[in-house]
């Protein structure tokens, strides 16, 4: 009996009877059947609470052992994301620079990123470099570079106290048609340098830090500012302009001194 008291007396009890003639033990007792009330329903009849018996007459099987996750079902950190030139240091664009899947341009040539006082509050930018310039690894060698070192000598100011630059890093193959890359490589400099003043030397420097694409003329006739940060931006005639129409010169040295009138207010 405590057997068929463990598998539910109530719910075997026919199995309960046919075990019972088996074993030569006398059956328990039927309990007396209550009347049904007419219009119930049959109520379900409810194994032992305390035993719940399944109807395959199977133990109910115990808590399964969890298995632990597996490093492979891990979920995986993800991945620290590459550096953009726009938040680079010095460094880091230098080796942006040299390296061979960045430009392909730069890949085969000596690309030059800058040099001068990188706390300047002169920043001075041309459209690119020349071949001697790659050559000698300084921006602005030659007649333009004589040139240039007057005009800062009439500024008070020597290599070592402004910021150089270009918008291209390399001699440009092509027409002059400005890149992704290098866009990203000027702004950037400009942003790490922060100087007071920019100095656009020629059309297509001026073009390319005011965001515009008006003539030279167009872009000297108003006071014009970087869109990014604001930066004052003087558009002037380049160097090879000036060695080219020295009437030009004079131009420049209004531009210039315009300038100084901005830095001194």
């Amino acid at each position: 009996m405590d057997v068929l008291e463990q598998l539910g007396i109530q719910r075997w009890r026919y199995r309960g009877e046919i075990l019972n003639e088996s074993l030569d033990v006398p059956p328990a007792p039927k309990p007396q059947e209550e009347p049904v009330q007419e219009h119930q329903p049959d109520a379900p009849v409810l194994a032992d609470q305390t035993s719940p018996v399944r109807e395959n007459h199977e133990e109910p099987p115990g808590d399964l052992p969890r298995s632990e996750p597996g490093p492979e079902s891990l979920p995986k950190p993800a991945a620290d994301e590459p550096k953009t030139a726009d938040r680079m240091d010095w460094g880091e664009l230098e080796a942006l620079l040299q390296s061979p899947d960045y430009c392909p341009s730069c890949a085969v040539s000596r690309p030059v990123l800058g040099e001068g006082d990188r706390t300047a509050d002169w920043m001075f930018i041309v459209d690119a470099p020349t071949t001697r310039d790659i050559e000698q690894q300084q921006l602005l060698t030659g007649r333009a570079g004589q040139l240039f070192d007057a005009i800062l000598h009439a500024l008070g100011h020597s290599r070592d106290q402004v910021y150089i630059s270009s918008v291209f890093k390399c001699p440009p193959v092509q027409e002059l048609n400005v890149s992704p890359q290098c866009d990203k490589l000027i702004l950037r400099q400009v942003a790490l340098v922060q100087p007071c003043m920019l100095v656009a030397f020629g059309e297509f420097a001026a073009q390319t830090m005011i965001k515009a694409n008006e003539d030279l003329a167009a872009l000297r006739a108003a006071p014009r500012r970087c869109p990014i940060n604001d930066l004052p931006i003087i558009p002037t005639f380049s160097l090879t302009e000036m060695l080219a129409d020295p009437g030009n010169k004079a131009h420049v040295w209004e531009d210039l001194k315009s300038g100084m009138r901005l830095l001194e207010s």
